[in-house]
């Protein structure tokens, strides 16, 4: 999209990847109803708010994390997923923003038991990745799939990778409308 001040011209858009947010996923457990571990864990997303949440007797289930965290931000959307092992039902925590400036930061207080150890075991399922585009041959690298400015005036929405052209030129066709009205007024 163009605002009034963008400037005419034919501009080579690349783009090479688009933005990816970052996945970290626990450990399996068996069940995501039995119950386990208490204390807190605190998450955090880039440099935003740190979120600290307590786990107690009405949510030390893997179900009952996940309503937690869900509830207590939406900075870090926290879903199951069943990977089909001895202990399938993994918690996943999707960052809100891609970009590698969007790093979770998770830590926890937990004491032994089912969800210490399902936090103990967190890895990166999917690495945060910026956007990689080129403009005219020059490189630009951001951490969301909506680029403002990179073409002055100009909004780019990335949706998918590869080649294309932007053209941006004026609007003669609104100035001849008033122009046309402004005469037929005169008249």
């Amino acid at each position: 999209s163009a605002a009034t001040t963008a400037a005419a011209g034919n501009y080579t858009v690349n783009v090479n990847t688009l933005a990816v947010p970052q996945v970290l996923q626990a450990a399996g457990v068996a069940s995501t109803s039995a119950s386990g571990s208490t204390g807190s864990i605190s998450l955090q997303l880039g440099n935003g708010a740190l979120h600290s949440i307590t786990v107690d007797s009405s949510n030390n289930t893997l179900a009952g994390l996940r309503d937690a965290i869900n509830a207590a931000q939406d900075d870090i959307e926290a879903v199951i997923v069943n990977d089909g092992s001895t202990t399938p039902h993994r918690l996943l925590l999707t960052a809100s923003k891609g970009g590698t400036t969007n790093q979770i930061t998770l830590t926890h207080t937990l004491n032994a038991g089912v969800l210490k150890d399902a936090l103990d075991g967190v890895t990166e399922a999917q690495a945060a990745v910026n956007a990689s585009v080129t403009v005219n041959g020059v490189a630009i690298s951001g951490a969301a799939n909506q680029l403002v400015d990179a073409i002055p005036g100009v909004t780019l929405t990335l949706n998918g990778t590869g080649t294309t052209t932007v053209t941006v030129s004026r609007d003669t066709a609104q100035t001849q409308t008033a122009v046309q009205t402004f005469v037929k007024a005169y008249n």
